[in-house]
């Protein structure tokens, strides 16, 4: 188990995490070439051109190689696996061709002149979809080569290849204008798409596209998300000025696109999670392309790649959770062994506040941010330190309220007045004799009681010692004493006063009889000993 007893006080009670403190970011942004635009993003790497319609460039994730001259037309580059495919129209001709890059040569996989070829999704195995004239979806398997018409009316696919090798994908169709996903056996309609270009965006199972609608709020472009038969209307800003919501790209259920607050030509990046919405840029980024955690997009010179980041997310799988609390843990303790256990991810994600620093703020608002506790800062939640307990100490509830009885003590829920670790109240039962809700032996230590025998037990706790004809205890054997004498004559199950019936026992018999009442006269006027 990680180090158990970590030096930092960790007070998680009222822990408020602020959308920023929880918010996502892109960092380590790098300059992949001067003038590049329409970046197809595959984890760390990129396909691109140079300036709209030049040349296209492949960036490996250390340097960029040229794949094709801009001699031609060149748009639509899409890498996934070290392939890159784009979309060519040589000099004179009159319908774009699509080429794909190996790594080594170009191929024309199209080669039909009179056909105008568009919008292609390249899948994980090389298997290709793209749309003949705008209008018909056709489909390129990698294996064989062969190319085949799918019968189906569509453009602007997005292809997402399913366990097995099976091929989903979502589209537009180009007379409805709906926006549809076969997932490999069925073909569900989502719902409208923007008649200028719904560019849908498919991720297993999950679709984003650009929605349209009627009404005043629907002005200009939404995004819209749909998952499990689930739709969703991430953005619904137009009610206000009409702002323009473009390109989406969906990856393990985060939507990228561009926002244009006030005009076509400034967008800027933003993210939704399932539940929040994030700015990832105040500058103008364009043509965004997102996969695994890899943002590519442009500015008015440069294109730029760079990995997308969530405080809290110390393993970089884009959720936060129980997997990152050791590398959370090593973050703060060592970093220079996180930045060799993580070296893709940010230690700066354990600033979870982002005030620059890493301290026991930024450990709170960690376990806050997972919903959980570690009050005994130990490094496992403490729901887990509850379930597999097995009567550590540091781990126990003896009191059974949810709570570990070290947590309870240190919030001052519960007293521990001898210092055991121990709830009092779990070991109330045969220790707290005068139900004082306090222990015997701290009644004594702190001089609630007394203990003049030095035997643990609180005096008040204890019958007063026998005193022979002493029958109401004052110490004294008295004429007020004859009529408690009398009563006690009477049996031991008829007294009811609070001395011992025994101080009746004059004689010393160890019976209280008529015997006993010659000592007792004896004995009146004596003080006892």
């Amino acid at each position: 188990m990680t180090s158990r007893f970590f030096g930092v006080a960790v007070a998680l009670l009222g822990v408020m995490v602020s959308a920023e403190a929880a918010g996502w970011r892109l960092a380590r942004q790098t300059q992949i070439q001067q003038y590049g635009v329409s970046p197809g993003v595959w984890s760390g790497t990129a396909a691109y051109t140079v300036a709209s319609g030049g040349t296209v460039m492949f960036y490996n994730g250390t340097t960029s190689v040229q794949v094709y001259p801009g001699a031609a037309s060149n748009y639509e580059p899409t890498a996934v696996a070290g392939l890159v495919v784009w979309r060519n129209r040589a000099a004179g001709a009159t319908a774009d061709d699509i080429l794909l890059w190996n790594g080594q040569a170009v191929v024309n996989l199209t080669n039909s002149p009179t056909v105008n070829d568009l919008f292609l999704s390249l899948g994980s195995n090389g298997d290709l979809i793209w749309s003949q004239n705008g209008t018909d979806l056709t489909y390129r398997y990698a294996a064989t080569g062969t190319i085949v018409p799918l019968g189906v009316r569509g453009q602007q696919a997005s292809l997402y290849m399913a366990p097995g090798n099976v091929p989903t994908y979502a589209y537009q169709d180009p007379n409805t204008f709906e926006v549809k996903y076969f997932d490999g056996a069925t073909t569900h309609i989502l719902g409208p798409g923007e008649h200028q270009g719904a560019r849908p965006s498919l991720w297993n199972g999950a679709v984003a596209w650009v929605g349209t609608g009627q009404g005043t709020d629907m002005a200009r472009y939404e995004i819209f998300f749909w998952k499990a038969g689930q739709t969703q209307r991430i953005t619904n800003d137009d009610a206000v000025n009409g702002i323009a919501d473009l390109m989406p790209r969906v990856w393990n259920d985060l939507v990228l696109w561009a926002r244009c607050p006030t005009s076509l030509a400034s967008p800027k990046l933003f993210l939704w999670d399932g539940t929040t919405t994030t700015q990832l840029t105040t500058a103008s980024y364009k043509y965004p392309s997102f996969h695994d955690g890899w943002v590519g997009y442009s500015d008015s010179e440069w294109l730029y790649l760079a990995r997308l980041f969530r405080r809290g997310d110390m393993n970089c799988d884009y959720a936060i959770d129980a997997g990152d609390i050791a590398p959370f843990h090593l973050a703060v303790t060592d970093p220079n062994a996180y930045a060799a256990a993580y070296p893709n991810c940010d230690r700066n994600n354990a600033d979870i506040n982002g005030d620059g620093a890493i301290n026991a703020t930024d450990v709170s608002l960690f376990w806050a941010l997972l919903g959980a506790t570690d009050c005994n800062a130990n490094w496992v939640a403490d729901d887990q330190d509850l379930e597999q307990c097995a009567g550590s100490p540091w781990c126990g509830d003896c009191n059974g309220n949810g709570i570990l009885d070290v947590c309870d003590i240190a919030s001052g829920h519960s007293q521990d007045c001898n210092g055991n670790g121990v709830p009092d109240e779990c070991e109330f039962a045969g220790h707290d004799c005068n139900s004082n809700g306090i222990l015997d032996e701290c009644d004594i230590a702190h001089a609630t009681s007394q203990d003049a025998n030095h035997n643990g037990i609180p005096d008040e706790c204890e019958a007063p010692p026998l005193c022979a004809g002493d029958m109401n205890c004052d110490g004294r054997v008295t004429f007020t004493d004859i009529d408690p004498f009398v009563a006690a004559l009477m049996g031991e199950s008829a007294w009811a006063h609070t001395c011992p019936w025994l101080d009746a026992d004059c004689n010393h018999d160890g019976r209280v009889t008529f015997a006993d009442i010659d000592p007792f006269v004896a004995l009146i006027g004596t003080t006892c000993r």
